[in-house]
């Protein structure tokens, strides 16, 4: 009965399927055979009689998947460059769970789009990554994806981030860091004074060398609100947005 069935199974001899060149029979194992064939590389190899004609086709003695597996690594010899460093980050913030950032981008839905799967396109579409300059999303909310990512130095970044408060006076709204900028402030400490009660034209305005533990309450009265003793020596006295010490 296996030799029947073995027997109404097509010859294949000199078929040519995908890369594979059917040389021969090899031989028979139950109800199927098997060939040798010869593949476009140039390697032999036995294959099944069915991996041949239906189901997983065979296409190959394998060489296809090493080539593919070496497009989709190839770096075009910039394995150790900065660009590559950057790609290689994204990829993992994205995709790895494991990463610490994971969180802000692969854990909220920031995603890296297919054809920035490869380096090699991704290198295509931002070139050179400027010195002092990383990978910056336009849109803080947004994927990794052509047209929509650019090279950012940290100043324009700390604008674009998504957790950046934006604050208004006079009509005027910016972050807080460019408020902080233009009156030649640390965005820290205005953020700092901010959390602890201050007015916002008075954390901008007020000098830096405020004691520690020192909350405005409003814009004439002060105190110390820590459990410290007040120095004898500090008088709090607001004039022209400055404090005096006297």
């Amino acid at each position: 009965m296996a030799k029947n069935i073995a027997r109404r199974q097509a010859d294949l001899t000199g078929k040519v399927i995908w890369k594979l060149t059917v040389i021969r029979e090899f031989d028979r194992q139950d109800t199927h055979r098997r060939w040798l064939c010869r593949c476009e590389c140039g390697t032999e190899k036995v294959v099944w009689h069915q991996h041949l004609t239906s189901g997983r086709i065979t296409k190959s003695c394998g060489c296809i998947l090493k080539e593919a597996v070496g497009n989709a690594h190839r770096s075009h010899g910039k394995s150790h460059s900065r660009e590559y460093h950057t790609w290689w980050s994204m990829r993992q913030r994205c995709e790895y769970p494991n990463h610490p950032s994971y969180g802000d981008y692969g854990g909220r839905g920031v995603r890296v789009c297919e054809r920035w799967k490869v380096f090699a396109n991704f290198y295509a579409d931002m070139g050179d990554r400027p010195q002092g300059m990383t990978l910056d999303r336009i849109d803080p909310n947004g994927d990794y994806e052509p047209g929509k990512c650019r090279w950012a130095n940290s100043k324009l970044q700390q604008r674009n981030k998504r957790s950046n408060r934006f604050l208004t006076i006079d009509d005027e709204t910016l972050p807080l860091v460019s408020w902080a900028e233009r009156y030649h402030m640390n965005p820290e400490t205005v953020s700092y004074r901010i959390r602890h009660g201050w007015d916002l034209k008075a954390a901008l305005e007020t000098s830096p060398g405020v004691p520690k533990g020192t909350t405005l309450l409003n814009v004439k009265n002060w105190r110390m609100f820590d459990d410290e003793p007040k120095p004898n020596h500090w008088h709090h006295v607001p004039h022209n947005g400055q404090l005096t010490l006297i």
